[in-house]
């Protein structure tokens, strides 16, 4: 099949795009040793933006993925794959995986967790190799104020959405559905109360 040099490219940069602040998530990188209630605010995607934005551009039937386990090992490689023509075009990252200390509460859980942890991790990265997600790489963090030491202060969020689209004024407000601006919010939270029931699980090992 001959490829379309001009429709492919059209792709990739649909592929690259960058996404709605709204639906952008922020982790702590570095925090400052004088204060542990400071630390900067590292943005990211969540694994299912990535697999909707592969469905929409290739389409859900021309992409696939191949887990194994990191040639360095303790970690965890995808190998993204692009059907590109006729043929399928692979690109691959790694992610570690978190060690779990077997007099934990619940090891096998804790297990599973670190487990899907790092395959979602290389996916994202792989995913970065093919565009999806790559501007974010090159935001400089801003040092932000934390809640308990470990979170993101709510009333920083704002102040973030801002830089990020300063940063990228190509980038829009989410015109997404009402329902879908709903969302984001509440996928953080869950992702706080997942984050706080695994260290409450560390804690009590």
């Amino acid at each position: 099949m001959k490829i379309d040099s001009e429709a492919l490219s059209e792709k990739f940069a649909k592929m690259r795009a960058p996404y709605p602040v709204e639906l952008v998530r922020w982790r702590v990188g570095a925090r400052m040793k004088s204060n542990k209630n400071r630390g900067q605010a590292m943005p990211y995607l969540n694994a299912r933006l990535v697999q909707d934005r592969l469905d929409e551009v290739m389409g859900a039937e021309n992409w696939r993925t191949e887990f194994v386990s990191a040639p360095c090992g303790g970690g965890v490689m995808c190998v993204l794959s692009l059907r590109i023509g006729d043929e399928w075009v692979g690109k691959a990252d790694v992610a570690q995986q978190d060690e779990v200390s077997e007099d934990a509460r619940d090891p096998e859980k804790d297990r599973e967790i670190a487990i899907k942890g790092a395959a979602s991790d290389a996916f994202k990265r792989a995913a970065v190799q093919w565009g999806i997600g790559r501007y974010l790489y090159s935001f400089e963090a801003p040092w932000v104020n934390l809640e308990y030491e470990k979170y993101i202060a709510r009333d920083e969020m704002p102040k973030l959405r801002k830089l990020l689209r300063d940063a990228f004024p190509s980038v829009q407000s989410t015109d997404c559905s009402a329902d879908a601006r709903s969302r984001a919010p509440v996928r953080d939270a869950d992702e706080r109360s997942e984050r706080r029931e695994a260290e409450s699980r560390r804690a009590a090992s």
